[in-house]
């Protein structure tokens, strides 16, 4: 790419010379017009000297009104340059103070955000069993919880097969999906808890059998916490979410979808570790922060999970996964103090800090006195 250069010095020492020369000139010219001036009369007029000397003044004038004008011009020049320089340098400030200041940190936090929800991309906690295969969970007219095909239908013997078929594939068994139990799975949805007729709600154990004990180990885990309270489905689904080494486990047999997830995950993960290494200068500093970043988005998108896990699935994981977004930008959002303002992060991130050093040099001063002690 090519380059223009300008050399604002060079330019300004030039045209001193120009205002020299054309005040030069202007004094010539008054020679010239002082000199004809106070030649006899008989003299100028021989060989049109007169004349000739007019001539030359006029030649004189308009070759220092064009030396004034290119100053004029050259001063004009710089004086934009300047001007110009000053504006885009401004300009240029500002588009580096975006690329590498508060509205980049938060596109490249609303990205991180958005890979920590994709992450949560999971077959088994979307009921998707399996290529054409999903379920999900309802209420019936008698307030009991039902299983039902999403968005599947049986309207005759194919259908049947085909659905039997992937039953078979990703669920396991053939026998126990005969035709009523399949069609009535896609329409108004198998029983699996409730009121039983009045009774104690508890589980329709000839309907849980068939789904407790199969390959599809999501959908067990969902049907098994179909007894919890809220506040033990809570417990249990923040703890689990809680494991930060998730995304590292149970690749083997996952579906594409679920190892995306993982593989989002890691990625989010790896960014944090690389952005807190390469900002921070102290080793401290970026083994603290670093526990910090992933353990406050690991909390968020726990706790957001745990409260999906109160609503049906596909949709409480959905929501529970954007819930947990939310709490994570909140945390990360800054609000406290003075400029520049710090989030709930950059506080805690603070305070762990001066916390280690403070620790670190109050066993180093234990020492020192245990060691006066001794020696």
């Amino acid at each position: 790419m090519s380059q223009f250069v300008f050399d604002m010095n060079v330019v300004q020492t030039l045209n001193l010379g120009l205002k020299k020369h054309a005040a030069n000139l202007y004094t010539t010219r008054s020679n010239v017009s002082s000199t004809g001036s106070s030649v006899d009369y008989s003299i100028r007029a021989r060989r049109s000297i007169g004349t000739r000397l007019s001539s030359l003044n006029s030649r004189l004038y308009a070759l220092e009104t064009r030396l004034r004008e290119l100053d004029k011009f050259a001063d004009l020049g710089v004086t934009s340059y300047t001007t110009d320089e000053t504006e885009l340098k401004s300009k240029a400030d500002g588009v580096n103070g975006l690329v590498g200041g508060k509205v980049a940190k938060v596109l490249l936090s609303a990205f991180e955000e958005m890979i920590g929800l994709m992450s949560k991309a999971d077959s088994a906690k979307l009921l998707i069993a399996g290529m054409g295969l999903s379920f999900k969970l309802a209420k019936d007219a008698n307030g009991n919880t039902v299983i039902k095909l999403f968005k599947g239908a049986i309207n005759n013997n194919a259908d049947y097969l085909k659905y039997k078929n992937l039953m078979t594939q990703y669920l396991g068994g053939t026998a126990k999906w005969d035709k009523p139990f399949m069609e009535k799975l896609a329409k108004e949805g198998i029983a699996l808890y409730g009121n039983r007729g009045g009774r104690v709600p508890g589980y329709f154990d000839s309907n849980m059998n068939k789904l407790i004990n199969t390959k599809f180990k999501g959908l067990e885990e969902v049907l098994d916490k179909l007894h919890q309270t809220k506040w033990t489905k809570f417990k249990t689904t923040f703890g689990k979410e809680m494991d930060m080494l998730a995304d590292l486990k149970d690749w083997k047999g996952a579906s594409k979808l679920t190892m995306f997830g993982k593989s989002l995950g890691i990625i989010g993960n790896l960014y944090t570790i690389f952005d807190n290494f390469t900002e921070n200068k102290t080793t401290q500093e970026k083994w603290v922060d670093t526990s910090i970043d992933l353990l406050s988005g690991t909390t968020a998108m726990a706790t957001g999970a745990a409260i999906g896990s109160l609503i049906f699935p596909p949709l409480g994981t959905v929501v529970g996964a954007g819930v947990g977004v939310a709490l994570n930008v909140g945390l990360n959002y800054p609000f406290f103090g003075d400029d520049p303002k710090k989030s709930v992060v950059d506080v805690t991130k603070k305070f762990t800090n001066d916390l280690v050093t403070d620790i670190g040099e109050g066993i180093n001063n234990l020492g020192n006195k245990i060691s006066k002690l001794f020696w």
